[in-house]
């Protein structure tokens, strides 16, 4: 009886954890308008649901389980009223009665802003979300840029890795009940399949690419946590910056572009990303460089070293 109980227990908590990666991870590739729409709407489906996960652990009538899911959700259109996605950097601001709506972006923006490469116009172009622009000791400029803007893209592979663990858990949980023989074959078929997929979410999401721009070199470095991949390119030997539009052809839903600079081979060194992130680095880039920025338009294109 202990034992059932806590693997209830064990199961419920992944069940949650899994939902609340699967409702917060997308929030940072999401735009803001975007996240206008998102947050109520997880806010609801998020109070709906623990409604139901209450009434379903209840011993009560109809009436008992409306009454406390109606409950939660009049909860939930309070914090949705006094909640506002800023309008300009995306961020979640939580109201007090009478607050001003208004708040300070990160203060960063406007370092990176400094920093930004000048349009044709003279005005300054301020870099889309997922860069972080700095210099270093040295001088360099060092752009950090971290997977953002794939939102669809996120959502996706968040719902998927949510469902499939849900699936497993409860598959090895039923397995431990009712055939404990099985389980080790059986579980490992179910789990197997997540390390792959979890292991591509990781580094296409969380991984983040530096560039360091010196006046003769372009490093690249690509890194999550202790892996680590890096690529030198000497701005003498760079004959060629092109966008490629690697994705959203054929069988592929989720539109997506990359960069490429041409040295002694060819280096992507964005891959599946928002164009307005591509084009913003190429055209810094080509600033840096020299050259002229090239769209390589079509999605047919060799296979290109990529960090």
């Amino acid at each position: 009886m202990l034992a059932a109980q806590t693997m209830d227990i064990v199961w419920v908590t992944a069940g949650v954890g899994a939902f609340l990666l699967a409702a917060i991870y997308p929030l940072r590739h999401l735009r803001p308008s975007q996240k206008r729409i998102y947050v109520p709407a997880a806010i609801f489906i998020g109070a709906f649901l623990w409604g139901a996960f209450i009434a379903y652990s209840l011993s009560g009538g109809p009436l008992l389980y409306g009454a406390i899911i109606l409950g939660l959700l009049v909860n939930a259109s309070f914090v949705v009223k006094h909640t506002r996605v800023c309008e300009h950097c995306g961020a979640i601001v939580g109201l007090k009665r009478g607050a001003n709506e208004v708040h300070a972006c990160n203060p960063d923006d406007l370092l990176v802003n400094a920093l930004s490469p000048q349009t044709e116009a003279g005005q300054f172009e301020a870099p889309p979300r997922g860069f972080k622009v700095t210099t270093a000791a040295s001088g360099d400029l060092v752009i950090d840029y971290q997977t953002t803007g794939m939102g669809c893209l996120a959502c996706f592979t968040s719902a998927w890795l949510a469902i499939w663990t849900v699936a497993a858990g409860y598959t090895t949980y039923d397995l431990v009940s009712h055939k404990p023989e099985d389980v080790s074959l059986s579980s490992m078929i179910m789990w197997v399949p997540l390390l792959p997929v979890a292991g591509w979410a990781a580094w296409y999401f969380f991984s983040v690419t530096t560039l360091t721009l010196s006046n003769d070199l372009l490093i690249a470095r690509r890194r999550l946590g202790p892996i680590a991949r890096e690529k030198r390119v000497a701005r003498s030997a760079m004959t060629l910056i092109k966008t490629v539009k690697d994705g959203g052809q054929g069988g592929d839903s989720f539109h997506s572009w990359g960069l490429v600079v041409r040295g002694r081979k060819e280096l992507r060194i964005l891959s599946r990303q928002p164009q307005e992130q591509v084009l913003w680095l190429g055209r810094l880039l080509a600033k840096w460089s020299g050259l002229p920025l090239k769209d390589g338009g079509s999605p047919v294109y060799p296979k290109y070293e990529t960090l």
